[in-house]
C-alpha cells in the first residue's frame, strides 16, 4: 500500500492551547479543558492581527497558488467531552452545599441549576464535541477539496488513514470528523468509518512503556511529583482566589467559604457549560470567577497535568 494521501490521528491529549494571558483576550480559559469553540475566535483574532488570515480564513503556511496538495496529515484532539465520574460526584456535592446557603445575586441562580451530567455519560464525547469535529473537518475539506474528493471517494479510500485510540470520545470524534467531510463532499461514510484504525500503541504509547509506568506513573512517583502542585494549592494565590470567589458569592462564615477544590469545580462547571452551550453562554457558574482567578486556576491545572504528572 502506498503512503496515504490523508492521515488523521485523533488524540486524547491537548495539542494546542491559546494562552489566557494573550493581549487580545479577556476570556476565561480552562487550561487543558478549554474547548475548541472557546479558543477558536481568539485564535482567529491572533491570525488577523499577525496578518496570517484573509477574510477570516487562515493563510498560515499556505502553499503557493501554483502548487497542488498531494498529502495531508492532521493531528486532532478529541472534541468536548462530558465530565469524569469524579467530577460528577464533586458537582453533586457543591450543589448540595449551595442549596443551604444565602447566596448573592446573580450567583444565587445556581440554586435553580439542574445537573444534567450523569455517571452514565462520564467522559463520553458530547454533542458539542461532535459539532467541533465536524467544523474542523469542514474547514480542511473546503481548503483542500480536490485532495479530499479523490482520497475519500470509494475507489480512493485506500489512500485515507484514520487512527484513533480505543477511548469512546476519541473514536466518536473520528466518526464525527467523517460526518463533517460528508457534509462538504460525497463520501461513503460507512466505508470510511470501517477504516478507523484503533492504535493504542501509537496514540496511548505511554500505556505500553514499562519505564514510564514504573518511574513516572506509579503511585509513589505520582505522590512525589505532585509535591509542587500541593504547595501551590496551599499557597497564597489559590487561597486568595478561593476567598475572592467566596466573597463574590456572599459567603461570610468561615465554615461556608469555598475550599480550593470547590473553587476548581465552580471554574470547571463554567467551562463545561460554555463548551456545551457556546463560548458566550451566560452560565451562573461563571459569575464569581474573574480573569485573575482563572489565571491562577489554569496555572494550578498546568502544574498538575503538564508538569507534575509527566515529569
Amino acid at each position: 500500500m502506498q503512503d496515504p494521501s490523508i492521515t488523521i490521528l485523533l488524540l486524547s491529549l491537548l495539542i494546542f492551547q491559546l494562552s489566557a494571558q494573550s493581549n487580545y483576550s479577556n476570556t476565561i480559559f480552562f487550561s487543558s479543558k478549554t474547548s475548541y469553540n472557546i479558543s477558536k475566535p481568539h485564535f482567529q483574532v491572533y491570525l488577523k492581527e499577525t496578518n496570517q488570515s484573509t477574510n477570516g480564513i487562515a493563510t498560515l503556511n499556505q502553499p503557493p497558488s501554483q502548487c497542488k496538495a498531494k498529502q495531508l496529515s492532521l493531528l486532532v484532539r478529541h472534541g468536548t467531552r462530558y465530565p469524569s465520574d469524579g467530577d460528577v460526584e464533586k458537582i453533586d456535592n457543591i450543589i448540595a452545599k449551595l442549596q443551604n446557603l444565602d447566596l448573592k445575586a446573580p450567583f444565587v441562580k445556581v440554586k435553580d441549576w439542574n445537573n444534567t451530567f450523569t455517571l452514565e455519560q462520564e467522559s463520553l464525547l458530547a454533542d458539542a464535541g461532535k459539532e467541533e469535529m465536524k467544523s474542523i473537518a469542514s474547514k480542511y475539506t473546503s481548503q483542500f477539496p480536490n485532495l479530499f474528493s479523490s482520497a475519500m471517494s470509494k475507489s480512493g479510500s485506500e489512500n485515507v488513514e484514520i487512527i484513533s485510540s480505543e477511548k469512546e470520545r476519541t473514536e466518536s470524534s473520528a466518526k464525527a470528523f467523517v460526518d463533517g467531510v460528508s457534509e462538504e463532499i460525497t463520501v461513503d461514510v460507512m466505508n470510511l468509518n470501517s477504516k478507523i484504525n484503533i492504535r493504542n500503541d501509537l496514540i496511548r504509547f505511554y500505556d505500553f512503556c514499562t519505564e514510564y509506568i514504573d518511574v513516572v506513573d506509579s503511585d509513589a512517583a505520582q505522590e512525589k511529583s505532585l509535591i509542587e502542585f500541593h504547595k501551590f494549592i496551599a499557597g497564597p494565590e489559590m487561597q486568595e482566589a478561593a476567598k475572592r470567589v467566596s466573597a463574590e458569592a456572599s459567603l461570610t462564615n468561615d465554615e461556608d467559604l469555598f475550599t480550593t477544590e470547590e473553587l476548581e469545580i465552580i471554574w470547571l462547571l463554567c467551562g463545561f457549560e460554555r463548551a456545551m452551550k457556546g463560548a458566550d453562554y451566560d452560565s451562573p457558574w461563571c459569575y464569581p470567577i474573574t480573569i485573575e482567578d482563572s489565571l491562577v486556576l489554569e496555572y494550578a491545572n498546568d502544574i498538575e497535568v503538564n508538569i507534575s504528572k509527566h515529569s
